[in-house]
């Protein structure tokens, strides 16, 4: 069974990818991180329909996982730091 992504352009296909992936990352970030996500641009998230087999949805969830992961391992390490030292975050 294809998903509905499937029936448009490569071209296309690819930017709704890239484009879902990124705002999901960022917006993944901003909560974990106490953020408002309110402000962020969600405008592709309409496009998860497009995921509509579990092999997609399998394949979005590790794109999302891997884009997002340069951004919080970091933030993950001072934090973990900061703990074992005792400190505290204001």
């Amino acid at each position: 069974m294809e998903s509905s992504l499937e029936w448009f352009i490569p071209e296309n296909q690819q930017d709704i990818v890239l484009r879902l992936v990124q705002q999901s990352a960022q917006y993944m970030a901003s909560v974990r991180l106490g953020l408002d996500a309110r402000k962020l641009d969600r405008s592709s998230f309409s496009a998860i329909q497009n995921f509509d087999t579990q092999r997609a949805g399998i394949f979005l969830g590790n794109a999302v996982r891997m884009a997002a992961k340069p951004l919080l391992a970091p933030i993950g390490a001072i934090i973990q730091y900061r703990t074992q030292e005792g400190k505290q975050f204001v």
